[in-house]
Order: structure tokens, then C-alpha cells, then sequence
């Protein structure tokens, strides 16, 4: 075998497994992936960030309104509230 056959040889065979570089599969489009999956997720988010902000936006009303009204927004906004939480010494405590 000449040295020109044993470098077209060895360079055929060596293509596909080429190191691919720095910069890797970031040049190929990425498949997204099922939209479902995307749905379930969402919701799977939605249902454990909810009860927070339920329990955040419960702490800018007063007593009052969330028994009258407990889905409703605060109005109006109690920010007291909040303010005498930080201010104790219990909380820091």
C-alpha cells in the first residue's frame, strides 16, 4: 500500500469519530421535544407555585378580607403586615 492510499484509507476511517471540537452539538439545531410533555410540566408548575403566591398575596390582606373573600386580590394593600413580620424579634430569632 503507497503512503497516498494509507492516508485516504486512514482518513475515511478516522471521520466519524473526529473529535468534534469546542464548540460541540451547539451548532445543530435542537429537537424539541413533545409538546405534552411541555403541557404536563407547566402544570406541574403552576400547581406548586400557586399556593405560594396564594399564601405571599394573603399576607398583604387582613383578617377580615380573607374571611369575606378568601380568592380575592387585597384591597387594600396591608404592607403592616409584612412590616411588623421583619420587625419582631420572634422571627429573627
Amino acid at each position: 500500500m503507497s503512503a497516498t492510499t494509507a492516508n485516504s484509507a486512514s482518513s475515511s476511517a478516522a471521520e466519524p469519530y473526529a473529535p468534534i471540537g469546542r464548540r460541540g452539538n451547539r451548532d445543530k439545531p435542537q429537537k424539541w421535544g413533545n409538546p405534552f410533555t411541555y403541557f404536563i410540566a407547566l402544570l406541574f408548575i403552576g400547581v406548586c407555585i400557586a399556593p405560594v403566591l396564594y399564601i405571599v398575596l394573603g399576607g398583604f390582606r387582613t383578617n377580615s378580607q380573607i374571611s369575606t373573600s378568601p380568592a380575592a386580590l387585597p384591597h387594600p394593600w396591608v404592607v403592616s403586615n409584612y412590616i411588623s413580620v421583619l420587625k419582631s424579634v420572634t422571627f429573627w430569632g
